[in-house]
């Protein structure tokens, strides 16, 4: 038993729950910035692409929306990256994915 009367197992869990809240409010702001550059940026550039590839994979996962809409998120945004040369509907198509993803953030801090 702990001080407090806690086992400390559970005093544990909570601290690690606590550091994971503050790790997250850490993280979000810089991968939601740097993913609102991409997503005005005028052009997309292949290099791009490794520049915020994990970060999407966080950010998307952050969204409120199911598990499938998140993998066909994830799907849709590999697929538009690996049209060469991109066409209208490939460029469209990312970046409707990524209004998609910043509003699913945006809704899931908002609430």
């Amino acid at each position: 038993m702990s001080i407090n009367g806690e086992n400390p197992k559970d005093e544990i869990e909570k601290i690690e729950d606590k550091m994971s809240k503050i790790a997250q409010l850490f993280i979000l702001p810089f991968y939601i910035t740097n993913f609102i550059g991409i997503a005005l940026a005028r052009s997309l550039h292949y290099q791009f692409y490794c520049w915020y590839f994990y970060s999407i994979l966080y950010l998307v996962f952050c969204t409120p929306f199911k598990k499938s809409v998140m993998f066909l998120l994830l799907g849709v945004i590999e697929y538009c990256w690996n049209v060469y040369p991109s066409t209208e509907f490939s460029s469209a198509l990312l970046h409707a994915c990524h209004v998609i993803i910043i509003y699913g953030v945006y809704r899931n801090m908002s609430s």
